[in-house]
């Protein structure tokens, strides 16, 4: 009875025995980070004894060194970033991929337009934010920080490098632009800068509509435009007249307006005047000794109108009195006349039984 007790018991020491070797018989072999190679590891999951993840022991079940273990941590970081740089773009919202886009399209933008003023002349963007800011000459333009040649074309139509500033130009009596129009409104490049629309060039001519004519000065034939005369002349006929000198019509040129003729008989007094001793009455002239603008009235030279034709008043026009039997014109005066002792009346009357003497008296 008691051996048949002690088989099974041996039996199971046996098993027991043959279970722990086959076991532990895996720690012989390195390890090659297949947790298939282990049947314990795949069973729980996780190697607590094990190296680092991406480090194998030695043959020899060495530890790795230091050195191998930050470059397999470092290799792990680069490789985590970039998925998860490309997780996130590939996640983001519609918007904020195309601001991303918008970016990159301003990117492009920028160097492009720095392409541009390159073409344009500017240069050396980056050194007008440090001194020396542009080379010597050259002007840094604060508007665009890109530095421009002399006698080049600033960031702005109205400004040229000159004297190493960039500086306003194309307006009267500032330099000409280095681009056209190189002057504005009309006016010209001369050798010394620009000029207005109808002034005087410096070689004598006027400037006209953009070029200096030989035309517009005193005595000289009148250009073509608005501008005709310079320094405020005027085109009086064909030829220009000095501002302040007497037109053909006998007005004064005033700032390029030579006035309408004024001042003879018929015409508009000329400032309350009219010429040759003539009168102004109602804005007309009359000449001297001529009826004025209603009967019974005459231009008295170098005066006005007045009442005419009465004793002792002056003559009417063309030396006539208002009753030539009883007064005659003489000096300009109508006198009594016909009577006894008077003058003999126009044609050698007189009144009565009176006769005309050789005397021209009336006896």
């Amino acid at each position: 009875m008691k051996a048949f007790r002690v088989v099974p018991i041996i039996a199971g020491w046996s098993l027991l025995l043959a279970a722990c070797s086959n076991d532990f018989s895996a720690f012989d072999l390195p390890y090659t980070g297949d947790d298939a190679a282990y049947p314990e590891a795949s069973s729980s999951g996780s190697r607590s004894d094990g190296p680092e993840d991406g480090l194998m022991a030695g043959n020899d079940g060495s530890e790795p060194n230091a050195e191998d273990v930050a470059a397999a941590d470092t290799t792990s970081q680069v490789r985590d970033s970039a998925k998860d740089s490309s997780e996130v773009a590939a996640d983001a919202p519609p918007e904020t991929q195309a601001d991303v886009a918008t970016d990159r399209s301003g990117d492009a933008a920028s160097a492009d337009a720095a392409a541009a003023d390159a073409a344009a002349g500017a240069t050396d963007a980056g050194r007008c934010g440090s001194m020396p800011q542009c080379p010597a000459g050259s002007c840094c333009d604060g508007l665009s920080n890109r530095c421009y040649p002399a006698a080049t074309q600033c960031s702005v139509a109205n400004e040229i490098c000159l004297g190493g500033v960039c500086q306003q130009c194309g307006t009267s009596a500032n330099a000409c632009c280095a681009s056209s129009p190189k002057c504005f409104g009309g006016g010209c490049c001369d050798t010394t800068g620009c000029i207005a629309n109808g002034d005087m060039c410096s070689n004598g001519g006027t400037c006209n509509g953009g070029v200096c004519t030989i035309c517009g000065g005193t005595g000289q034939t009148c250009c073509a435009g608005a501008a005709a005369c310079a320094n405020g002349g005027c085109c009086d006929g064909t030829k220009c007249v000095a501002n302040g000198n007497i037109c053909l019509t006998g007005q004064v040129c005033t700032n390029g307006t030579c006035p309408a003729a004024c001042g003879s008989p018929g015409q508009a007094c000329c400032a309350g005047k009219c010429l040759n001793g003539g009168c102004c009455a109602t804005g007309a002239c009359y000449a001297a000794g001529a009826q004025c603008q209603s009967p019974g009235a005459v231009c008295l030279r170098g005066s006005t109108c007045v009442a005419c034709g009465a004793a002792t008043q002056p003559c009417c026009a063309g030396n006539v009195c208002n009753d030539m039997t009883r007064d005659i014109c003489q000096t300009g005066v109508c006198n009594a006349c016909g009577a006894f002792g008077q003058q003999c009346c126009a044609g050698g009357a007189c009144r009565g039984a009176r006769t005309c003497r050789a005397n021209g008296m009336c006896l």
